[in-house]
């Protein structure tokens, strides 16, 4: 199990900015490719963000890594980042981790070292676009996902 951990030292003003951009343009694009979130956190003052990922191998960090920067959502987030919202940020940092302990013995136990096995409910966002849920007879689903998009 391979983990990524991205810094972002925030630019004054843009803390909120960033999560909502985060939520609803670059999450639902790494999650429709495979990634996984295990958290992303911000200081108290707001000054930084970090999240960390899982990843099964370096392979699949790559793999993963291709798609979503290929994908056209992606694309169109990352221009409409540039020409609406930056800087974002002054500084990134970016490192990659293994556990010292097995998972087994942490709070990520299922996630297991092939890189499958849990999937963490977001009761009140859609499992497929995160978008949030509308009330209806399908659970974890928005109204504008298609059927087969939620997992």
């Amino acid at each position: 199990m391979l983990f990524r951990c991205r810094r972002y030292t925030i630019a004054p003003g843009k803390t909120e900015v960033f999560n909502e951009f985060f939520r609803e343009r670059l999450l639902p694009v790494q999650r429709r490719h495979g990634a996984r979130l295990i958290g992303r956190w911000q200081t108290e003052d707001g000054a930084e963000i970090v999240a960390i990922w899982a990843y099964a191998s370096p392979e699949a960090y790559r793999g993963i890594e291709a798609r979503v920067r290929a994908d056209p959502q992606s694309v169109a987030a990352r221009e409409y980042r540039r020409r609406h919202l930056d800087p974002l940020y002054t500084a990134a940092a970016e490192c990659f981790m293994r556990s010292t302990v097995p998972l087994e013995m942490t709070a990520l136990a299922g996630l297991g070292e092939d890189g499958g096995g849990v999937t963490w409910a977001m009761p009140d966002r859609c499992a497929a676009c995160l978008r949030p849920v509308t009330a209806g007879p399908i659970q974890n689903r928005c109204r504008s996902t298609p059927l087969s998009r939620a997992r």
